[in-house]
């Protein structure tokens, strides 16, 4: 748990992904867009992409 939250979560999106993730985080933290579901791959600590 300490490991996960001291850890920056963008690291965990898969880097192919990461800047339309980021967009979308700071286009809802700006009331830009609402919350939404949508899919995106993570990166595991081991290294396996899902």
């Amino acid at each position: 748990m300490e490991e996960l939250l001291s850890m920056d979560p963008f690291s965990l999106v898969h880097p192919d992904d990461r800047e339309e993730v980021y967009r979308r985080y700071i286009e809802r933290e700006a009331g830009i867009r609402g919350q939404e579901a949508y899919s995106f791959r993570i990166v595991r600590k081991d290294g396996i992409v899902r």
